[in-house]
């Protein structure tokens, strides 16, 4: 009877060990991919992802919005609007020209 009270407390000793390890190995898994991750959002390709993404965002939403005023003013010429043109190689009004003396 001893015996078998040992070999349990072992074998539950064993369970809890496995258990540990298991843990740990996902935990250490875990930091592996964030550590990734951070890398990644640090890196210069990331960067450029994020610009380009954000580009193609704006230009998407520029599009949609001069179709949205063009639908509700269709007499209004919007030909002129294209985004990424600067106002000074476009022509257009710039804050800092024609100010009232």
């Amino acid at each position: 009877m001893p015996r078998e009270v040992a070999i349990k407390a072992v074998e539950g000793k064993v369970e809890l060990i496995k258990a540990i390890a298991e843990e740990e190995k996902r935990k250490a898994i875990t930091e592996a991919k964030f550590k990734g991750i951070e890398e990644y959002k640090a890196s210069p390709e990331f960067k450029d992802e994020v610009t380009e993404g954000s580009s193609v965002a704006y230009v998407y939403g520029f599009n949609t919005c001069k179709a949205r005023l063009h639908r509700l003013v269709p007499k209004l010429d919007l030909s002129h609007l294209n985004p990424g043109d600067s106002d000074h190689e476009s022509g257009g009004y710039s804050p800092n020209e024609h100010q009232p003396d």
